[in-house]
């Protein structure tokens, strides 16, 4: 039995549609390793064996944001970026933002159901886009 729903699906209206275009990221290649907060989603993994279940967006984004806790942290600018989630700009809602302490914004984060849908539908790649 499947205990959850489909990601949220905006309309054309919404978020014109995107195309997906697989490319490589290297502009942190030379970052190396990063220390790890003691505290962290993946100790919980390790320790319990599971981190919980969820059944929507809503759940999901639960566990989005400890990894976001836990890389800000790890960065070390745990005290100077703060997470807020669904704030609007420029008639974007994102799930989440990070912004810094002097309020301006330096990422959004949009949250969806895991799954191929999430990951290739044009609608959700344009909501994507439009909050970039």
């Amino acid at each position: 039995t499947k205990f959850t729903s489909n990601p949220s699906i905006p309309t054309e209206e919404q978020h014109a549609a995107a195309r997906l275009q697989v490319s490589s990221f290297v502009a942190l290649s030379d970052l190396g390793e990063l220390p790890c907060p003691r505290d962290n989603i993946w100790n919980r993994l390790t320790e319990k064996g599971h981190l919980g279940g969820y059944s929507n967006e809503a759940g999901v984004n639960k566990f989005v944001e400890r990894v976001i806790v836990d890389i800000v942290d790890s960065i070390g600018v745990g005290g100077k970026v703060t997470i807020r989630e669904e704030v609007e700009i420029m008639s974007n809602r994102p799930d989440f933002m990070l912004i810094l302490v002097n309020g301006h914004p330096i990422g959004t984060i949009e949250g969806k159901q895991p799954g191929k849908l999430a990951m290739e539908h044009p609608n959700i790649l344009g909501e994507v886009y439009d909050q970039l």
